[in-house]
């Protein structure tokens, strides 16, 4: 057997292919930054180890720096219920704040179990806590989108609460804002009302943090103004005598700045069309409706809002009330405004309708 032995250099079942530490390579990716990847490689750690109360716990830490603060209130809750060293009406509440947690299975100095980050989440399912543990701020939680968009030459307000190992807002506590990225980013914010001021298109990161507490990354966004308006269609249309709508009043929604010399054209931009003859209260207005999609008239039959399409293009039609008589003509303006409320260049286009009538 020996010459066999030295033979093969080892035994079969030292060939067995190893199971990978998903747990150290989770804590690997979350001091390069790589959250996401952590959280994938915490994932196949608690597949393997569905018990271990250190994958959880460090899961829940990698969660609040991502902004997802349910799901590390969730995993800190479970993780207590998994050691069960700790007496039944204290489970898995060591001595928060110290330099250990009694009863964490397998923890060592500089192991996986972090302490001060691992201990916060730990005190979620720890309601009798002495010292005020429950207290501490864990983690900052955004409120709003994580990617808030802004017209340049408008402002915002970032929002953000930090919340403690209760899952409660923690009122006194200072949030301070930031912008991550270097160089020109398009916007302004102040650090400590989080107020954004758009100046020109951009984009860039932007966190909160309070004390060692920072939250995940904003990613916010600087949309150009529209600056112009432009007629798309004939200002002169004809609803013929057997037809029961006009063509479409189709107008483009410009931006001329942001690129000097090339117009670009901006999608998702409100445009209004509204008629301004025959005059309001006037009994020929009984006779059609303006309409954008919708073949019944809405709320105002006189006055539409439409959002331009990807090619930065807005319609309205006009549509014969059947059974009434319409005017020889009606004029439809097209308005389009900046988010403070300007009117852009071009604006009114005026359309000309004629009906005509049996």
């Amino acid at each position: 057997m020996g010459f066999w032995k030295r033979l093969f250099g080892r035994r079969r079942d030292a060939l067995k292919p190893q199971r990978l530490d998903y747990l150290n390579e989770a804590l690997a990716l979350e001091r390069q930054g790589d959250f996401d990847a952590a959280l994938t490689s915490y994932r196949l750690a608690l597949r393997d180890h569905p018990t271990d109360a250190r994958v959880l716990q460090n899961m829940a830490i990698a969660y609040t720096k991502t902004n997802r603060t349910d799901e590390a209130i969730r995993g800190g809750r479970r993780a207590p219920a998994l050691l069960p060293e700790a007496p039944p009406a204290r489970r898995g509440c060591g001595q928060v704040g110290g330099t250990r947690a009694a009863g964490a299975r397998g923890a060592r100095p500089g192991g996986p179990l972090r302490r001060w980050p691992a201990l916060a989440v730990l005190t979620l399912a720890c309601g009798n806590l002495a010292g005020g543990d429950l207290d501490r701020t864990i983690a900052i939680d955004i409120l709003g989108s994580l990617t808030p968009e802004v017209e340049e030459g408008d402002s915002l307000q970032l929002q953000a609460r930090a919340v403690d190992a209760r899952g409660d807002s923690v009122p006194d506590a200072v949030i301070v804002w930031a912008i991550v990225d270097t160089g020109d980013v398009g916007f302004t914010v102040d650090t400590t009302t989080g107020w954004v001021v758009a100046s020109h298109p951009g984009t860039g990161r932007v966190v909160a943090r309070t004390r060692d507490i920072r939250s995940g990354d904003l990613q916010v966004t600087v949309l150009p103004a529209p600056d112009s308006l432009a007629a798309t269609s004939e200002l002169r249309l004809t609803v013929a005598s057997g037809a029961s709508a006009s063509s479409s009043l189709e107008v483009v929604v410009l931006d001329t700045t942001t690129e000097p010399g090339t117009e670009l054209a901006l999608p998702e931009k409100a445009v209004h069309f509204l008629v301004v003859e025959p005059p309001s209260g006037s009994p020929e207005l009984q006779g059609f409706f303006l309409a954008t999609t919708d073949t019944v008239p809405g709320t105002d039959p006189f006055r539409v809002e439409a959002v331009t399409d990807q090619l930065g293009l807005a319609r309205a039609v006009l549509w014969r009330v059947s059974g009434s008589t319409q005017p020889e003509s009606t004029v439809v303006h097209a308005v389009a405004l900046t988010a403070l409320g300007d009117t852009t260049a071009g604006s009114p286009v005026q359309f000309v309708v004629l009906f005509e009538n049996d």
